[in-house]
């Protein structure tokens, strides 16, 4: 199924070139480079909250978008990672115990878009766009010791496909100094995530979290070729179907719960 989805990924972005083989006539381009560093939160929810983790996240990308006067198109791309805490409790001991411990987060983005650009005379536009964008991560809970009871470490390798649908705008203040502010919604398409169990039955199990629509939301200025923005992203998954695996000694029955996250970061770049 992963390779399924990944072949719709490299399909829609081979359309979008399609739609636009080459930079139209007058055409503007823009290249990006930027470092950014956020506050990760992730929860999830199973008669109240089970797990919450939070903590800083970095990554590096590049970002870039072509235009005229009536179409644009862009890509954008990035690594990120980080070390969050985490806090959770026990599961199949009874009486549940909190667990404290670290998450290690390591992942990818990339995403295409294409849209329209609306001129609001001399010195503003606006743009909407739309394009399909993938997402993976692994998540990786370190060991840890609550009480008597040692939990072992657990592996989660995630890989969420989904289409961003937004508007923005910019105005430019002079010659120097723009502004720019925009938001939308991701629309999900497939969700998957892969946990590694077999430290603790052996076994991989994949299931697949329900889709929710998010939203993201971005608001900065450039100043010459220093690019700075504040921005905010939401993922949203409902609980996924369970899946049942033989084990020894048994039959195990593995779902992801409802599952939230926020991401609130400050985005620094240079400009070309």
């Amino acid at each position: 199924m992963k390779k399924y989805a990944v072949f719709i990924v490299t399909v829609l972005l081979m359309f979008t070139g399609a739609l636009f083989p080459a930079r139209p006539a007058s055409a503007v381009s823009e290249f990006d480079l930027y470092v950014k560093a956020e506050r990760f939160i992730w929860k999830e929810y199973d008669s109240g909250t089970v797990v919450e983790e939070s903590g800083p996240l970095f990554g590096i990308g590049a970002s870039g978008r072509w235009y005229n006067d009536l179409v644009v198109f862009g890509f954008r791309g990035e690594v990120f990672g980080g070390r969050v805490d985490y806090d959770g409790q026990t599961t199949g001991t009874g009486t549940p115990l909190p667990v404290d411990s670290d998450t290690d987060y390591l992942g990818a983005e990339a995403e295409g878009t294409m849209g329209i650009r609306i001129l609001l005379g001399s010195s503003s536009t606006m743009e909407l766009y739309a394009g399909p964008a993938i997402r993976y991560w692994s998540r990786e809970i370190q060991s840890t010791s609550t009480g008597t009871v040692r939990v072992a470490e657990s592996k989660e390798k995630w890989l969420v496909i989904y289409a961003p649908v937004g508007i923005r705008g910019s105005h430019a203040l002079n010659d120097h100094v723009s502004i720019f502010a925009g938001g939308g919604v991701n629309l999900p398409v497939y969700n998957e995530n892969e946990a590694d169990l077999s430290k603790l039955y052996g076994v991989k199990v994949t299931v697949e979290p329900g889709k929710r629509i998010s939203a993201f939301a971005e608001a900065g200025l450039r100043w010459k070729r220093l690019k700075a923005s504040l921005y905010y992203e939401g993922m949203r998954f409902s609980e996924s179907d369970p899946v049942s695996v033989d084990v020894s000694g048994g039959r195990l029955t593995v779902f992801q719960p409802k599952s939230e996250a926020d991401r609130y970061g400050l985005l620094v770049g240079l400009a070309f």
